[in-house]
């Protein structure tokens, strides 16, 4: 358990300290509230002598994808070989932008979730590749996941068909 516990705002002189005392935390400096206005911020634990850290995962683990080959299942003859390289560069490009069996739509530092529309175009793509078994695994989180909030839902159902 830490004893002490500092909350600021990067590069800020302004911040919150908390110490725990006799089982209970108290702001010794600082205000209760702190804001961040770059949306940055920075948590800082200090132990006592006999202190330790324990970190443990909560979330449960996701199995990362199976393929055989990174290049696309597919043999074409081209005129010229850089047509099938570039083939092959473009779907190595795809599968290294996965991240276990998720797609991102951009960076996948920058972007830590599924797309709809990307994700889509990613499996559209790969499977058009020949990377069949890769394209189903990649289904699963958008099977399992409704992409749609309920009010965008309520916004598309006066554009669909009986109401659908």
């Amino acid at each position: 358990m830490p004893v002490e516990i500092i909350l600021n705002e990067e590069d800020s002189t302004n911040r919150v300290v908390v110490r725990r005392d006799r089982g209970t935390w108290k702001i010794i400096e600082g205000v209760e509230g702190l804001a961040s206005e770059s949306s940055w911020g920075r948590a800082m634990l200090r132990f006592g002598d006999t202190g330790g850290l324990q970190i443990e995962e909560l979330t449960t683990a996701v199995s990362p994808l199976k393929f055989q080959r990174i290049t696309p299942a597919l043999d074409i003859q081209l005129p010229e070989a850089q047509f099938s390289e570039c083939l092959d560069a473009q779907v190595a490009h795809l599968m290294m932008g996965l991240v276990r069996n998720e797609t991102r739509p951009g960076d996948p530092n920058n972007y830590p979730l599924n797309w709809l529309r990307d994700g889509a175009m990613t499996i559209v793509a790969l499977a058009r590749a020949g990377q069949l078994d890769v394209a189903r695994q990649l289904c699963d989180p958008f099977v399992e996941h409704d992409f749609l909030a309920d009010s965008y839902r309520k916004r598309m159902v006066r554009d669909l068909p009986c109401g659908l």
